[in-house]
């Protein structure tokens, strides 16, 4: 039973650890761990995919067949974006 504990406790927090392989000596790695502002803005990148997607929903064809065929609509969506990134349905 211990073992089964500690197996299934690595497995839900694994020990990760940043790695950085480099191939030729004298090369240089500059790393920021929050000491400086990032290059990279992802609040940016957050808020383009947001709009992104707000747009495709707003964007969907919608059929006029009242109320009752919200769901099946909804689940065709859904099935459409997955099967676009590969997840299948």
């Amino acid at each position: 039973m211990m073992k089964r504990n500690s197996i299934k406790n690595s497995l839900s927090q694994p020990n990760l650890f940043p790695t950085v392989g480099l191939q030729t000596p004298g090369e240089v790695v500059d790393a920021n761990f929050g000491q400086l502002p990032f290059v990279f803005d992802i609040g940016d990148m957050i808020n383009e995919l947001r709009v992104r997607t707000r747009l495709q929903i707003i964007n969907y064809p919608m059929p006029d067949h009242g109320q009752g065929q919200w769901q099946t609509t909804l689940h065709r969506y859904i099935y459409d974006q997955k099967t676009r990134r590969g997840q299948g349905a």
